[in-house]
């Protein structure tokens, strides 16, 4: 699988998925502070991302809106679950497994650090979306490690010529 866009494109989709997330949580909370408006809207967002309509129910993956509501709804829960994904990439040496596996672990750490049954079932929800959609062959850093060896060689590496 090729990656498909230049730096700067993926940089430009990047900032506006991650715009996407914040934007759901900022403006569920600006009508209603209830934990249930908030994961419905940001589970609306996953999955308007996912399966557009307009692009026959295909679509990106909202992972970048997902990470970027949860950093608003608790940061803490994000910085948890990085810490399980690395701790785990390093015991199964596979980004895949650590990635299902972290996944698992989030609804439940979210649910403990809100006090929140809604929040708990929220992440439950997202959790499924990402797991019944997560695939080895679409996993980000196995792709980008197939090409770039660290992160240095992907931001210094010479231009990729464009697909004809």
């Amino acid at each position: 699988m090729a990656l498909s866009a230049t730096r700067w494109a993926g940089l430009v989709v990047f900032v506006g998925e991650a715009a996407k997330g914040l934007l759901a949580v900022i403006l569920a909370r600006s009508v209603s502070d209830s934990p249930l408006a908030i994961g419905i809207t940001v589970l609306a967002t996953v999955i308007g991302t996912r399966w557009m309509v307009w692009l026959g129910f295909a679509g990106g993956r909202g992972n970048s809106a997902g990470l970027s509501a949860m950093a608003l709804l608790s940061w803490q829960t994000l910085l948890i679950g990085i810490g399980i994904w690395a701790l785990l990439r390093l015991i199964t040496r596979s980004s895949f497994w650590a990635t299902r596996i972290s996944l698992l672990s989030w609804p439940f750490v979210l649910g403990w650090l809100t006090q929140s049954w809604i929040y708990l079932l929220f992440g439950l929800a997202l959790s499924g979306i990402y797991l019944t959609t997560h695939r080895a062959v679409s996993d980000d850093h196995t792709i980008i490690k197939e090409r770039w060896p660290s992160l240095w060689a992907f931001l210094t590496g010479p231009k990729r010529e464009r697909p004809s």
